[in-house]
Order: C-alpha cells, then structure tokens, then sequence
C-alpha cells in the first residue's frame, strides 16, 4: 500500500492497518503497537510514516 498523502496515511492508520516493517534499524518509540510478522526478522507495526 502506498498512501498517495499524509490525510490518506493517518486514515489507514486510524482504521487498526498494520503496516509490515523490515527494516533491521527500526526501533519502538512511544506508544508504538507492534506484533509479530510471518517473515523473519520483520513486525507488523502501526508506525507509519508519512510521504515526503
């Protein structure tokens, strides 16, 4: 899923979308959900982050 804009983005995110993140820097921050994800060295998380 790509959000064409940040109003789109906070609208998945609003609606409980868990986004998969791969990313081996990513750390928690906040009040950040995440849970476990079916590919190795992932998670499913609701950070997301806005398009520039």
């Amino acid at each position: 899923m790509i959000a064409p804009d940040g109003e789109t983005l906070r609208d998945f995110s609003a609606s409980g979308l868990l986004e998969l993140n791969c990313n081996p820097n990513f750390r928690v921050r906040g009040d950040v959900s995440t849970a476990p994800a079916l590919v190795d060295g992932c998670v499913l998380t609701d950070e997301f982050v806005e398009p520039e």
